[in-house]
This record gives structure tokens, sequence and C-alpha cells, in this order.
């Protein structure tokens, strides 16, 4: 079988595409656990984002079988449904609410940089 990164690669926002880390959406799933539980994590909230970022990268190998370069939006929306799916509400909402956040800034950050 062939490695995940022989396949697949992720589209930034900008455009660029960069390797597929299944790494970089554990973390991602990690923050929106210590998010949820107010600044603290453990060993056990690591395990549980491993392990759904394993369910996360199931799912684009399921949707894409053949592989491709997957926009980061597309990551962002599996890993919301597999939250949800896994009964993790609460963290799915403040995982939506970060991304919200994040292109609010960005839109400000990019009329900042037009107006320079």
């Amino acid at each position: 079988m062939r490695k995940l990164f022989d396949l697949y690669s992720l589209v930034k926002r900008d455009g660029r595409e960069v390797s597929f880390k299944q790494e970089k959406i554990a973390q991602a799933i990690d923050k929106a656990f210590i998010a949820h539980n107010n600044g603290v994590n453990n060993d056990s909230l690591v395990d549980l984002s491993h392990c759904l970022a394993s369910k996360v990268v199931d799912e684009i190998c399921k949707k894409w079988p053949e592989g491709r370069a997957v926009h980061i939006e597309e990551v962002q929306d599996i890993v919301e449904k597999v939250l949800m799916v896994s009964g993790f509400y609460e963290v799915s909402k403040r995982y939506i609410v970060y991304r919200e956040e994040r292109a609010k800034a960005r839109g400000e950050s990019s009329l900042i940089q037009a107006h320079s």
C-alpha cells in the first residue's frame, strides 16, 4: 500500500501545496479539546486527538481513495464531522468558532495589508 504522503497533499488557503501530515490534524483537534477544557490538557486527551485524527484520515482515504490534493477547508469540514459523529458536540462547536475567528482575523489582516 502506498504511503499517505505519496497519495495526498494539502492545499493551503493561499494556494500553496504542502505535504499532508496527520500530526497537524491531531494538533488542531487537541487545541479544540484544550479550549473546551479551559486550557487543561493531559495524555488521554492527546491520545484521543490522535485517534480522532486517524478517523479523519480514514474518512479522507474513503472519500478520495486514489489520492489528491485536499484543500484545508475540506479537511476541517471532515474534522468537524468526525467530532460530531464521535459525540464531541461541544468540542466541535469550539472548533467551528475557532475556524470562524481565524477566518475573520485573516479577513482583517488582508484588509490592513491592502491599505498599506
